[in-house]
């Protein structure tokens, strides 16, 4: 299940676990700092092409980022017992993904 209000806690987690300094993350994956810290705040939900830039150019695990669930949320690697990120996935959230993908 999603829990995309939580997002943005967790991806201000992994980026000081990294660790890395905010307007570096947000030159990083192109996005301004204001916008990155809005997320980081929960003041907004990160964008589809946003969440794409994440897996594009950082080692953050998306399905860890948009549900909470266990795994490890800096390889993108899902533990065993995880289903894959494309099964529980919220079918119209992958067809926007896919879109931005390149």
């Amino acid at each position: 299940m999603l829990d995309i209000i939580g997002a943005g806690t967790r991806i201000r987690k992994w980026r000081k676990s990294v660790p890395m300094k905010s307007f570096e993350l947000a030159r990083l994956i192109k996005i301004s700092q204001g916008s990155l810290s809005d997320i980081e705040n929960n003041k907004s939900n990160p964008s589809a092409s946003t969440i794409v830039k994440f897996m594009k150019y950082t080692n953050l695990n998306v399905h860890w980022m948009l549900t909470g669930q266990k795994g490890d949320m800096k390889t993108g690697k899902i533990t065993e017992e995880d289903p894959p990120f494309v099964i529980t996935m919220n079918p119209r959230v992958k067809k926007v993904l896919i879109q931005y993908e390149d």
